[in-house]
């Protein structure tokens, strides 16, 4: 603006007979100031209108066994399943103490990450970086196994996975599903972080979201105090 404004003040300076051609040539530099601020308005709205819209959210499914003729879990295709399934074999086994994570396993249910590209524009090399947050319980080791309540026990973070996903392309108005895992019970709980989301267009989200917090079937929901130590992972008697 300092050029612009070192025009003007030079025009005003010029001689009377000069006066008119002077307002004239104010009023033109004025015009083509506004016109070129309103083409840029234009360039910007049209910029963001051009881009794809990209949006988040989980698929929780029963997993069906039917589909499977070696009735066991299909862990092949699943991001995170193999470590999940490494993790449930340690816990099972005793190289993981197996304090604080589930007695107890509940129904198999299959995790999907869903990315929605819901504008008119396809989204072009995708890069999402995501944390699946294992926790398990924790409480006083002092107390008595057969005292500890709900208010004893505190959930915290125990492991992270990390992935990175790539796709190289979404059409408007269209869905890609990725399988995580299989979730049977193995911890108490977990949340699936998105850490950052952007494609060549644009970034779509800068920092951590929380996206799904997943508990155990029984958390909220035990029948007596013998399963609710049992699903806590408190020792059984």
């Amino acid at each position: 603006m300092f050029f612009y404004e070192t025009i003007i003040i030079q025009l005003l300076k010029e001689e009377p007979h000069n006066t008119f051609i002077s307002i004239k040539n104010i009023i033109e530099l004025i015009l083509s100031i506004v016109n070129i601020y309103f083409v840029f308005l234009v360039y910007k709205l049209n910029k963001k209108e051009s881009n794809p819209k990209l949006g988040f959210s989980t698929n929780i499914k029963e997993y069906d066994f039917k589909s499977n003729l070696s009735k066991t879990f299909d862990h092949s295709n699943g991001i995170f399943s193999d470590r999940i399934k490494l993790l449930n074999v340690k816990i099972r086994n005793n190289d993981i103490d197996h304090k604080r994570f589930p007695y107890e396993n509940h129904n198999s249910k299959s995790l999907y990450l869903k990315i929605s590209n819901t504008g008119d524009f396809p989204a072009t090399d995708i890069v999402i970086n995501i944390d699946f947050i294992i926790k398990r319980t924790l409480w006083d080791k002092n107390l008595d196994p057969l005292s500890i309540s709900a208010e004893d026990c505190n959930i915290v973070k125990y492991k992270i996975f990390s992935e990175e996903l790539k796709i190289d392309y979404i059409p408007a108005q269209s869905d890609e599903i990725v399988f995580l895992t299989i979730l049977y019970g193995t911890f108490i709980s977990a949340d699936l972080v998105i850490n950052s989301a952007k494609s060549n267009e644009m970034k779509f989200i800068k920092k951590p979201t929380k996206l799904y917090t997943y508990f155990h079937e029984s958390y909220d929901n035990y029948s007596d105090s013998a399963q609710f130590r049992s699903i806590m992972g408190i020792p059984l008697l």
